[in-house]
This record gives C-alpha cells, sequence and structure tokens, in this order.
C-alpha cells in the first residue's frame, strides 16, 4: 500500500484518519481532534489530561508563551474529551509514556492504515488559518496573567480572567482616537478664532 502522497488536512480526511487511529491505535483518535478542532500541537495534546480542562476550557503550555493558554473547546470536542475515562492524569497515557521517536511511528502506522499520509503538523492548520485574531489574543492574555500573578491577589486575578473574558467582546478604540481632536488641534483652533483658550 502506497501511503507516501501528502494530502492536506480537510475533515474528509480527518474523518479518515480517525477510523484508522481507532483501529491502529484508539488514543490518537483525541489528539487528531485537539488539534483538528482546538488548533493544539499533537505534540501537546498526547501529554494532555481532564484537570486540564475547566468548564469549556482547556488549558497548555504553548511553547511561544510565558504562561499557560486557555482556549475554548468546540462543543463537540467537549463532548468528547468528557466522555473520555476520567480516572487517569492523562487523556492518552500511552501516547504520553512514547518517545519521539515511537510517537512518530504510531502516527506513521496509521497513515500507513488509511492510505495516505497528512503530516501531524499540518493537523492545526485549518484551525489556525480560521482563529488568527483569537489566538493572538490567547498569547497575549497567557503574557498578563504570568505578570498579573506576581502583583494580585488570587481574588484580584479571578477577577481580571472574568473581566478579559468581556474584552474579547470589545472592539478596537482606534477609530475614536483618531476622531478625537489633540491638545495643539485644539489650542489652534481657538488661537484662529481669537479666542485666546489659556494652554
Amino acid at each position: 500500500m502506497n501511503y507516501t502522497v501528502i494530502h492536506d488536512p480537510t475533515s474528509e480526511n480527518i474523518g479518515v484518519l480517525i477510523e484508522a487511529a481507532r483501529e491502529v491505535q484508539p488514543e490518537l483518535e483525541t489528539v487528531i481532534r485537539l488539534a483538528f478542532e482546538a488548533g493544539i500541537k499533537t505534540s501537546i495534546a498526547r501529554h494532555l489530561g481532564p484537570e486540564d480542562v475547566v468548564g469549556e476550557q482547556i488549558a497548555f503550555q504553548h511553547p511561544l508563551s510565558l504562561g499557560p493558554t486557555w482556549r475554548v473547546l468546540p462543543e463537540s470536542l467537549l463532548g468528547y474529551l468528557q466522555k473520555l475515562p476520567k480516572d487517569r492524569e492523562r487523556f492518552c497515557p500511552t501516547l504520553h509514556a512514547m518517545t519521539t521517536w515511537h510517537f512518530a511511528n504510531a502516527w506513521r502506522d496509521v497513515c500507513q492504515h488509511a492510505g495516505f499520509r497528512v503530516p501531524m503538523l499540518s493537523l492545526i492548520w485549518p484551525y489556525e488559518d480560521t482563529h488568527k485574531s483569537t489566538i493572538k489574543w490567547e498569547r497575549a492574555m497567557s503574557y498578563l496573567e504570568k505578570v498579573a500573578a506576581e502583583w494580585l491577589t488570587e481574588v484580584e486575578l479571578e477577577q481580571l480572567r472574568a473581566n478579559a473574558k468581556a474584552w474579547t467582546f470589545m472592539g478596537s478604540k482606534t477609530g475614536n482616537r483618531r476622531r478625537r481632536l489633540t491638545r495643539a488641534q485644539i489650542l489652534a483652533a481657538h488661537k484662529a478664532n481669537g479666542t485666546g483658550l489659556a494652554a
């Protein structure tokens, strides 16, 4: 069977890979879904567990973030994770214990069973392409939360987190700033009119 052709991570291909994973290495279904539906790299997803899920969000450590990144999970993925066993530390204990080499081989076996190859790294690309602004906000909040944790009490930090959720729905103030006159412009207008407004 030839599986060397590289395919794109389309919904159809992901569905085939999930079916293959269920037969070859069932834990890889969780990794695939976390990557494709939530944009979490496979190298990170295989180490996550039930304790990382809080409400409708999941926390993980992104390599480009100073602190934990909190990401809202799609309803379908959240429901899937909630059905996994909660009596173990990781969602994928077998994959968690694997070396990088063995993990790559497990993915190769799934692709071979599916009959085509999709690079693991590309699984997150569809999510990243459609959530660019959200990802930037998450990374900014990760940095701010790390700084805030050093200066705020736990109560103040919880209030900050609660407010931050509302801030995501607020638009930029750039337009308002552009419509405002600077102090120099106001003074110049009054001088031109001879009103002599004090500086």
